[in-house]
């Protein structure tokens, strides 16, 4: 997986948010790696349709999704 770009600093980050405890663990990822709070988290997730790599590219200002 970290040959394939799937974990960032220690992270596996390719997680789709399916049901309620990935959504709550990809939400502390992300307040993990960029250091927002847990409702900028959600908001992030929410805009990447649960893709934790995209709400990352979100939240650093990479990527609108659309």
């Amino acid at each position: 997986m970290i040959l394939l770009g799937k974990v960032h600093q220690g992270l596996m980050v390719d997680v789709q948010a399916a049901n309620e405890k990935l959504q709550k663990r990809s939400e502390a990822m992300l307040m993990q790696l960029t250091g927002v709070n847990q409702d900028d988290a959600r908001d992030a997730l929410s805009r990447a349709h649960g893709n934790v790599e995209i709400a990352v590219m979100v939240l650093n200002g990479c990527v609108t999704p659309g």
